[in-house]
């Protein structure tokens, strides 16, 4: 198979669906906020796509019934995302969402390629038909399906009993609030990572902030701060947010205190 083959935008309606599809939720997964519409673009990019393409590459003539592709896809679909996990933890990448996105969006590119160029070749029907005729003559198609499907369920099993090593663990970070006296916030926060790290703390009175400081956190080191907050006749709410500054991926910490409402006068 050349390399130009392997680089050929595949042609049939249903394989270049499938990269399309791939492509948008591979997207949709990186880049929308919300949890609900990446779990919807995450089941078809993560249980359907891959099944569907290397399933087309390993059978492509082949007549399946329904129920033989509705577990042959799923299968395959759970050895690739076994493999995955595997990879991109052992290449170091990590397990992230945008790793993840691109690792089963190349999947899907490379199986609808392969796919489409096994569909391409130039067949001997008189060699080929004499194995499909006995198979359909003993009613083995779904035994032989049925075999392939637990083959690749059992080593997917298998491969994922295989620990992860956690020499490509971040660890995370901690941050909380506590009242230590009247109208007196204390913000705590907590580098439990692996490694020291640059770090901002941030709070704000009602959005507006009061208090910044950068902050060098050795691996298990906390630091604290406090603000004093003034009275107030409504409900003053504090925030507190903890962010990376030395380019981690990580999402800031948050913590958001509502004290209670009081005069200037009372105590």
């Amino acid at each position: 198979m050349s390399r130009l083959a392997l680089l050929r935008v595949p042609r049939d309606p249903d394989l270049r669906a499938a990269v399309v599809a791939a492509l948008l939720a591979a997207v949709a997964v990186t880049t929308v906020p919300q949890a609900a519409v990446r779990l919807v673009c995450t089941l078809p990019l993560g249980l359907f796509l891959p099944g569907f393409v290397l399933r087309s590459a390993i059978f492509p003539a082949a007549r399946l019934e329904l129920s033989a592709r509705l577990m042959l896809i799923p299968a395959l679909s759970l050895a690739v995302l076994v493999f995955g996990a595997l990879f991109l933890d052992v290449t170091g990448v990590g397990l992230w969402r945008w790793s993840w996105a691109l690792f089963l969006l190349s999947v899907v590119a490379a199986g609808a390629t392969l796919a489409q160029s096994v569909r391409d070749r130039p067949r001997d029907r008189t060699a080929s038909a004499a194995p499909i005729t006995v198979v359909r003559a003993l009613n083995r198609g779904d035994m032989v399906v049925i075999a392939v499907v637990l083959a690749v369920v059992v080593g997917a099993v298998v491969a994922s009993r295989i620990p992860l090593s956690n020499a490509h663990v971040v660890g995370y970070t901690r941050l909380w609030a506590t009242e230590v006296a009247p109208r007196k916030v204390q913000f705590t926060g907590a580098n439990d990572r692996r490694q020291a790290g640059s770090f901002e703390l941030v709070v704000s009175l009602a959005r507006k902030a009061v208090m910044s400081r950068r902050l060098r956190l050795r691996a298990g080191a906390e630091y604290r701060a406090s603000v004093v907050v003034p009275p107030s006749p409504v409900p003053m709410r504090v925030t507190g947010e903890l962010f990376a500054t030395n380019g981690t991926r990580a999402l800031p910490e948050a913590v958001h205190p509502t004290l209670a409402p009081q005069s200037r006068g009372s105590r």
